[in-house]
């Protein structure tokens, strides 16, 4: 969703962009918000502020900013953050899976003996 809203000044307008992300996991929506979440910390000044947070499977973003140019560059900007975590996690997890398959079968050859 997107809004623009006159300040009550009627001098500067503000947008707003609303963004909801369904992930495959609560856990993967908790890791991407963690790690995105170090980028929303930012000094006073820049002309955009971003808000996170995450319930369930929903990583949920709230972009506002002075203007529309500011706009689109803090919401291009996390949606980049958030692809590349997304990439990340499907690229390291399955070296996380394949760590557990032996532990199984190390426990499948205790019971044997």
């Amino acid at each position: 969703m997107l809004r623009q809203r006159i300040s009550p000044s009627k001098t500067r307008k503000e947008s707003e962009i609303l963004l909801s992300i369904d992930f495959p996991s609560t856990r993967i929506a908790r890791t991407i918000f963690s790690s995105v979440a170090p980028e929303t910390q930012q000094t006073p000044g820049y002309r955009s502020s971003t808000k996170l947070e995450t319930s369930g499977r929903a990583l949920r973003m709230r972009i506002q900013a002075q203007d529309l140019v500011a706009l689109r560059a803090a919401s291009n900007s996390f949606l980049r953050f958030i692809a590349a975590s997304f990439r990340a996690i499907e690229v390291v997890a399955p070296f996380y899976m394949t760590r557990q398959v032996p532990d199984r079968l190390a426990h499948k050859l205790e019971r044997r003996s």
